[in-house]
């Protein structure tokens, strides 16, 4: 009995909560398409060009390195399609924190992928998996965003944590 009513109370809880049970911290910047006939997004595209360039400067800031990923130009990703966005990014950044528990050292690569998609770039801070620990994730979340609205304005910048629009 009491087995089932614990259950039933984390179930509701998570329910409730509408937590994203990964906590990633996400950025979805908005870019205007160009003035040509063509409405996506292009990866050469000056807008996007500097967005990447303000992304790239705030992780190197905050001891994130540049992956070698291989991209096509002009990938457009349809936000409804979590296994595209996984699978397209146009940029990937690493760091690594060292953490102690029970005596021992663990070390923990932490990332930050970048996807291009029809409306913009989408930023995602963090690990996949309950224990992703990507609160960690957290001042480079907040400075990239900070720096997205400060360059491009508040109405172009979305970002998420934990499973909530942030304006």
């Amino acid at each position: 009995m009491r087995a089932t009513i614990f259950i039933f109370i984390l179930t509701l809880a998570t329910l409730v909560c509408g937590c994203d049970p990964t906590g990633m911290r996400r950025v979805h910047l908005q870019l205007r398409p160009p003035n040509s006939g063509n409405a996506s997004i292009a990866l050469d595209a000056p807008d996007t060009q500097e967005a990447l360039q303000i992304l790239e400067t705030s992780l190197v800031r905050h001891g994130y390195s540049r992956e070698e990923v291989v991209c096509q130009s002009d990938v457009h990703i349809d936000m409804g399609s979590r296994s595209e966005v996984e699978s397209n990014y146009i940029r990937v950044y690493t760091v690594t924190h060292a953490s102690r528990a029970y005596g021992e050292v663990y070390t923990q690569t932490m990332r930050c992928r970048v996807a291009l998609t029809s409306t913009g770039l989408f930023v995602t801070f963090g690990n996949d998996g309950l224990l992703g620990e990507s609160y960690r994730a957290e001042p480079e979340f907040r400075d990239v965003r900070k720096t997205f609205i400060k360059r491009f304005g508040m109405k172009n910048v979305r970002s998420r944590r934990l499973g909530y629009d942030m304006p």
